[in-house]
This record gives C-alpha cells, structure tokens and sequence, in this order.
C-alpha cells in the first residue's frame, strides 16, 4: 500500500473511532445528567425513587468507564502489525475474559478488510464486556483452513445480563452491512439455547 494511502486510512479510522468515542460518552453524560434532575425533583416526597435513579446512574457511569477503558485503539499499530498479531496481543491483556484459537496457516488481507474485522472484534468485545454480567466470557476463533476464511465469536448465553438480549447483536452488526459488502465480507448470527455464534466469512 502507498505511503500516502496509508497515512489517509490511518487519519479516517483515528477521526472516526473518536467521534463514536466522543458520542457515547457525550450520550451517556446527558443521561446521567437527565436522571439526576430527576433525582432532584423527587429524594423529598419519593426517597425510595431517588434511590434507583442513583443505582441507575452509578451502574451507567460503570458502564461508561469499562467502555472508554476497552476502548484504547491505535489504527497504525494494527497496521503494522496486522490483524491477527494484533489481536492476539489484545486478547492476551483481558485473559480469562476473551479466549483466541487459531487453527490453520495465518494470512494477511487487506488494511481494508482487518480494519474492519477489527472494528467489529472491538464493538462486539466492548458490548458484551460492558452489557453482560460481572465475568463473561468470549471465546474467538480464526479458522484459516476454512475456504473463505472464518472468524468466530461465541458468547454463552448463560452470562447474558438483563440488560442484554441475543437480538441486541443483530443490531450492532447491522451497521457494518455497508462496508461489509464494500470488502466481500459475510456476517452470520446464529442464536442457539447455550451461545449467541457471530462468524465472519472473509
């Protein structure tokens, strides 16, 4: 890849990863803020009420602050490290919350295509850590043997929270509809009785 695409692709993956940063964070300040005000209007007449507006936002400042800390991402380090060095490095920070199994001869695709895996490794990651109980657990798979390639997510059912349901991850691979098909890659969600399977075919 030339010098100055590179340097291009690094400077709208950093722009973009710090705007959906930013308007989370900033989403979930203003709800903090709303609940608050609320919490204000009635801890005199409603106590027991103004009680759960605090749990909640102490749960959604949580919240917040495991998303933001998951969050640290460095588009020219996976670059030029590539994809699967790359994650293998991350998943060894968050063991045993995020196990990785490869199986097969690694490859290398395009900046493209790893930058939008990892885009999606991250959202998944992120939302699962952030939404499911206190210990989840994420098991992920590269299978290189596979013909197109395979990368798989499997997330057990029985860690899922009440704030999460299994349709919340149709929604969030929704958004890459677009530029999945832009790279030739195919998402695959499968909802079975013990795990949510999210597989990329690439």
């Amino acid at each position: 890849m030339k010098s100055e695409e590179h340097r291009k692709l690094i400077a709208r993956e950093r722009a973009r990863y710090s705007r959906e940063i930013h308007d989370r964070a900033a989403q979930n300040l203003t709800a903090i803020g709303l609940n608050l005000q609320l919490c204000q209007s009635v801890i005199s007449i409603k106590p027991e009420k103004a009680e759960k507006i605090i749990a909640n936002c102490l749960e959604l400042i949580d919240a917040t602050a495991r998303e933001l800390k998951y969050s640290i991402f460095e588009p020219s380090a996976l670059l030029n490290l590539g994809l699967i060095p790359y994650i293998k490095k991350f998943i060894e920070g968050y063991e045993p919350l995020c196990s990785l199994v490869i199986s097969g001869k690694e490859k290398s695709f395009s900046p493209g295509l790893e930058l939008l895996v990892w885009r999606i490794f991250s959202e998944i990651f992120n939302f699962t850590i952030v939404n499911q109980n206190k210990n989840p657990e994420i098991e992920v798979k590269f299978d290189f043997n596979k013909e197109p390639s395979l990368f798989l997510f499997k997330i057990p059912s029985r860690n899922f929270s009440k704030n999460i349901e299994k349709a919340d991850y149709n929604k969030l691979t929704a958004r890459f509809l677009n530029d999945s098909e832009e790279h030739k890659l195919k998402i695959i969600i499968e909802h079975n009785v013990d795990s949510t399977l999210i597989k990329l075919n690439f």
